[in-house]
């Protein structure tokens, strides 16, 4: 999340590296405040398992009768789809305030098998990964 999280400034946008140590790239912002919803922010991406959709879920003030949505007593959770540009990059995301269907809790029975993540997945040259840290 980028500025200041009780203004419209408030938004998220994101950076891209090869490695988790850098250097990154800045990409700009994704997700940004409209005329009755302001500072989305506080986020995380989610991919439901069945069709593999991927979401962004956040909150944003807006006001339930229309008024100053930084007047609103708090904020709202919101969730989005994401899409993807042909390079792969997060294309902007615009609020709505459409429902999302029913997002179904993995179990044992309905978690997706083939090409699941393995712990650690993604570690690759991070020193140490997955590994206890060593008692001071």
């Amino acid at each position: 999340s980028h500025g200041f999280w009780r203004g419209s400034s408030y938004s998220v946008h994101y950076a891209t590296s090869t490695t988790p140590y850098g250097p990154w790239e800045y990409r700009g912002p994704i997700l940004v405040s409209d005329e009755t919803r302001k500072g989305p922010g506080h986020h995380s991406f989610v991919r439901e398992p069945k069709t593999g959709t991927e979401y962004i879920v956040y909150h944003r003030w807006q006001h339930p009768t229309g008024g100053n949505p930084l007047r609103a007593r708090g904020r709202s959770i919101a969730i989005e789809p994401i899409s993807y540009g042909p390079k792969g990059e997060i294309l902007p995301i615009k609020m709505t305030d459409n429902l999302i269907p029913f997002l179904e809790p993995a179990t044992p029975a309905n978690a997706p098998k083939a090409n699941a993540p393995k712990a650690n997945a993604g570690a690759g040259n991070v020193p140490n990964a997955g590994k206890t840290p060593p008692k001071p």
